[in-house]
């Protein structure tokens, strides 16, 4: 995995002949970071938490440096071999961990100048990846490092790193949420879903011609389909645990099998093929749209359950702070 500080470092990776520039490079075992600013500067900052291993695990170049000292350290990382925690600080779960111990340790040594700017940083990298998750908690952090009493801020931070991967998860589902882009309920699979309802009456199929051309006016499911799989992907890729992982990703795979199932029926239904059985196409097609609003509406409840959590957190904090 290679790491650049810069955009301006992939061009002059180019420049010097290197055929990897790109920030994740498959054949690099070992984090390679390079960099124009120094190791200590880059601790600060989450993403670069791998810079806390040994020159073993993790390969720091500082630019300027001569072409063969970089082509040597590519190879150093394609040989490597990465242990457990030097995976699990790749990955945006172990980075804002390890960031928060080390803000932690900061407070406890009264290292305020560096706990600021760790907390600054921490408070950038969260808003990149979870929106509006912990501005308020770093508030009372902040308070707390101000504080005497740096009790209620510890507790606050473990509370935050011990719930992280579940937020990782599903966080990655917001999209889907009411009122997001791609609000399940309220756009495509809702107004579906309502259409088909109204086939299933009595009189309902002598429309047939007409939920077709519904069924064209919004092709919502193919867009559907690739941003579950994207957000199963971002969790796979976020470092959360298997355990934090599990009840976000059985439930995605859930609704992408109900998406697969519905948008077989609807292709064939615009495609005019004909089948054998239509009532019992679209009963089918309807329970897989009900399943992947029911799934949404169970997300969205450990998503509220997470949120108390933290807002739970946070009350115990600033009530302590008092």
């Amino acid at each position: 995995m290679i790491l650049l500080e810069h955009l301006s470092l992939r061009a002059a990776l180019y420049a010097g002949g290197l055929q990897s520039g790109d920030h994740s490079d498959e054949d690099i075992r070992l984090p390679v970071v390079f960099a124009w600013s120094p190791r200590k500067a880059l601790l600060l900052r989450p993403e670069y938490a791998c810079l806390s291993l040994s020159e073993e695990d993790c390969l720091f170049i500082r630019l300027p440096i001569l072409l063969d000292e970089i082509n040597a350290a590519l190879r150093d990382g394609r040989n490597g071999n990465p242990t457990a925690d030097t995976i699990a600080l790749t990955h945006i779960v172990g980075q804002f961990r390890w960031a928060l111990n080390e803000l932690g340790k900061d407070s406890i040594s009264g290292n305020n100048t560096i706990a600021s700017l760790r907390l600054n940083e921490i408070r950038r990298f969260s808003r990149k990846h979870w929106i509006g998750w912990f501005d308020l908690a770093f508030n009372i952090i902040e308070a707390g490092l101000c504080s005497t009493n740096v009790t209620a801020s510890d507790e606050l931070m473990c509370a935050l790193s011990e719930i992280a991967g579940q937020i990782a998860c599903v966080a990655a589902f917001e999209p889907f949420l009411h009122g997001a882009g791609l609000d399940v309920a309220n756009t495509g699979p809702g107004n579906c879903r309502a259409a088909l309802s109204y086939f299933l009456q009595p009189d309902g199929l002598d429309d047939i011609e007409y939920l077709t051309e519904v069924l064209r006016q919004d092709v919502w499911w193919p867009g559907m389909l690739k941003a579950l799989v994207d957000s199963l992907t971002h969790i796979a890729e976020s470092g959360a645990s298997r355990a934090e992982a599990e009840y976000t990703m059985t439930r995605i795979q859930s609704m992408i099998g109900a998406v697969k199932r519905a948008g077989a029926f609807f292709d064939d239904l615009i495609g005019g093929i004909q089948l054998a059985d239509l009532k019992d196409a679209l009963i089918s097609a309807e329970y897989a749209l009900g399943t992947l609003i029911d799934t949404t509406i169970e997300i969205k409840r450990e998503h509220e359950r997470l949120k108390t959590a933290v807002q739970e957190g946070i009350s115990h904090s600033n009530n302590t702070l008092r």
